[in-house]
């Protein structure tokens, strides 16, 4: 049998904790953070007091794209401008990010959304 690994539900609401703190720590700097499952589907999404619609946005997208293309958004940046892309094309134009900069987190076959700004 296929046992797939898989974040459970108390592992993305601690996640989600753990990055809201750190988030917290700058109130001039409101944020939006997406945890999505390997296949990009949301499984928590949180946005700061005054977030504009712009870093939900790019939040949901960079953690979408990221689960989709397997990589960490480091890596997926620098993979993009090392090929000259200014952003990847696929799953429609409100699922995936222009070219970016940032980190995410890892669980397996996960990826837990970076906060935008």
């Amino acid at each position: 049998m296929y046992d797939k690994p898989m974040l459970s539900l108390d592992q993305t609401r601690r996640a989600m904790e753990a990055m809201l703190d750190k988030a917290t720590q700058d109130l001039a700097h409101p944020v939006a953070i997406a945890i999505v499952d390997d296949n990009g589907d949301i499984m928590d999404f949180a946005r700061m007091d005054r977030c504009r619609k712009g870093p939900q946005r790019m939040a949901m997208r960079k953690a979408y794209t990221c689960a989709i293309s397997g990589q960490d958004s480091k890596d997926y940046a620098a993979r993009m401008a090392s090929q000259g892309h200014a952003g990847r094309r696929s799953g429609g134009r409100d699922r995936v990010a222009p070219r970016f900069r940032g980190d995410l987190g890892r669980h397996r076959s996960q990826r837990a959304g970076r906060r935008g700004r």
